[in-house]
């Protein structure tokens, strides 16, 4: 096994800022071409409306599609119960469900306050878990808001605690427009472990400012092992002005390998992926 995981999120958190909207068949290619590589997890889609993000119009589709290797995680980002009845739960394992560290941020994104998007959430957990699909729920603004400005640790964790508490095995730590520091990553993961564990947390960093390895270092360093990472670095997210793309993969896999850590990842089969998309896209 190796020693971290990566999760791919290209096919879904990479696409949906992209100014070009892929076929059915080009995700689908993309995606198993990302299985073929070696990634143990893929965000493959995400069911929200076609209308506010067409780049992730016909997901259902896209899942039906792609060949996903044995034993690896068939993500999908699903907003409300809605969302969750267009899956196919004989493919889908996993679901990421998401709120914010900030009020201003959560109704620009979903319309609600954090307390508000909780208690959304909480029956979508419920049926998940009843079908036996996994539940990760991603906290965004770990460090700052782009309306708020910074947020606090202690909001930051009180959210990812409640959050948690609903029933998602692990919590992912989004810095949304790549504006945290190493410091801010160690502050935030001590914090936050003593109650989850290290081993319930993840890492979704974004290279705004060039410092999304150095989170990532840190938060190795810190006993977590689970990275959110997208091929060629695309991605941003639409309700959040001025963010960059996420976290390159190679960049984290090769960090990690450098560093004695194995990913499980294939960099030559990655390099037909990472080909691939950019033919796509340009």
């Amino acid at each position: 096994m190796p020693d971290v995981r990566i999760i791919e999120v290209g096919p879904r958190d990479g696409l949906q800022n992209q100014p070009s909207v892929l076929t059915v068949p080009q995700r689908i290619k993309f995606i198993n071409q990302l299985y073929q590589a070696g990634f143990q997890s893929v965000e493959v889609g995400s069911m929200v409306r076609a209308d506010r993000i067409p780049q992730m119009a016909n997901s259902e589709d896209v899942i039906r599609g792609i060949q996903p290797t044995a034993g690896s995680e068939v993500s999908v980002l699903v907003p409300n119960i809605r969302g969750f009845e267009r899956i196919d739960t004989n493919i889908v394992t996993e679901i990421g469900v998401f709120t914010a560290a900030s009020d201003t941020f959560n109704q620009h994104n979903i319309n609600c306050n954090i307390d508000e998007s909780l208690m959304r959430i909480k029956p979508l957990v419920e049926v998940a878990l009843d079908q036996n699909i996994k539940v990760r729920g991603t906290v965004s603004c770990v460090a700052k808001c782009p309306y708020e400005g910074t947020t606090s640790v202690a909001k930051v964790v009180d959210t990812c605690e409640k959050l948690f508490a609903l029933g998602c095995y692990e919590i992912v730590l989004g810095d949304t427009i790549g504006a945290a520091t190493p410091q801010r990553i160690r502050a935030l993961i001590q914090a936050l472990a003593p109650s989850i564990g290290t081993d319930r947390i993840a890492l979704h960093a974004h290279d705004t400012f060039d410092t999304a390895i150095h989170n990532v270092a840190a938060a190795l360093e810190l006993d977590v092992r689970v990275f959110d990472s997208a091929a060629s670095g695309l991605g941003g997210c639409p309700y959040a002005p001025g963010a960059k793309g996420n976290v390159n993969s190679r960049t984290v896999i090769e960090f990690c390998e450098s560093q004695g850590v194995s990913t499980g990842v294939d960099l030559e089969q990655l390099a037909i992926a990472e080909a691939y998309i950019q033919e796509c896209l340009n």
